[in-house]
């Protein structure tokens, strides 16, 4: 019994995979800066992570001057302060600090 579901056509549309390939290396340069690294580290991690993700099914969505841009403009505005923040860090930053561990809380239900 065939379904429907099961066959779905997938219509390769250029745009669709740069906009993908352009969101995620996105958020690997951004993580990047976070962790410390320098732009040209994370331009050269994210171009051979691209590199490999698209080795065996075609060319990739975009070429190396491409990821260095992106790369380029996420560094300047990370570093200028103009970044949205992540919503509830603080927050969660601040309850941690103020509470004790689960292992502080199971000693104390057992008391």
């Amino acid at each position: 019994m065939p379904f429907d579901w099961m066959n779905a056509p997938v219509i390769p549309d250029a745009a669709a995979f740069r906009g993908q390939a352009e969101r995620a290396l996105r958020g690997k340069a951004r993580l990047l800066y976070r962790l410390g690294y320098d732009a040209a580290y994370a331009a050269g991690r994210c171009k051979a992570d691209l590199a490999w993700e698209y080795e065996m099914s075609g060319p990739a969505p975009l070429d190396e001057a491409a990821v260095e841009a992106l790369v380029d403009a996420v560094y300047d505005r990370e570093s200028s302060g103009t970044a949205a923040p992540v919503a509830g860090i603080e927050a969660k930053a601040k309850t941690k600090a103020g509470s004790a561990g689960p292992a502080a809380r199971r000693r104390k239900n057992r008391a």
